[in-house]
């Protein structure tokens, strides 16, 4: 079994050691999602920390279980997990690299690829100031954002996390998930990752 096997056993028996904890619905595998949020615009940690239990929330209500990774995870060296992980950019505001994006634009994915963008002064602006919003807020965005790079184009929809704005107050309430439908696509495009991952390395 190589490195990248035996790393990506050892996080699927992760995950079904959680999958298989009391109270927690075991109706399908949990699938893993490696997540790295390149955290460039200076967020304060309390504000990253919950915005990450949004974005995790979100993710498992679909059966999906986000593994956070730090520039300085170990797993960073290994050729799969670069390939397969998901980078999230905070940036402090908007670039020339995006001057093109609707000012009311809170982030941005790139069709295609593994990256993100969100812009942390508009949620600010947004929000306001408090760790409880501003954190709920970025993790709705980062759920967002990373739900454009699992799904096809065009991917907005009416209700639900990937609506084309947020609504600050059903994201509070911690009312914005996926669809059904889009939950199916995610879990699919994931499952197939994984195997292709598996192909390789046979």
């Amino acid at each position: 079994m190589t490195t990248a096997t035996t790393a990506l056993a050892a996080a699927s028996f992760l995950l079904v050691s959680l999958a298989a904890t009391p109270g927690v619905a075991q109706t399908r595998d949990v699938m893993p999602l490696m997540v790295l949020v390149n955290n460039i615009a200076g967020v304060p940690i309390t504000v990253l920390e919950k915005s990450g239990r949004a974005t995790t929330r979100i993710f498992r209500e679909i059966d999906v279980e986000i593994i956070w990774l730090d520039k300085s995870d170990l797993r960073l060296t290994n050729p799969t997990v670069l390939k397969s992980m998901i980078v999230v950019h905070v940036l402090p505001h908007d670039t020339n690299a995006h001057s093109k994006i609707a000012h009311e634009a809170l982030g941005v994915a790139l069709p295609g690829t593994r990256f993100a963008w969100v812009f942390y002064d508009r949620i600010e602006a947004l929000t306001g100031h408090g760790d409880n919003d501003l954190g709920c807020s970025l993790g709705h965005v980062i759920a967002h954002e990373i739900g454009h790079l699992l799904l096809p184009a065009r991917a907005h929809s009416p209700s639900g996390i990937m609506m084309a704005g947020l609504d600050g107050q059903r994201a509070a309430q911690g009312a914005l998930f996926f669809t059904r439908g889009q939950a199916r696509q995610i879990r699919s495009r994931l499952m197939n990752a994984e195997q292709q991952v598996a192909m390789r390395e046979q």
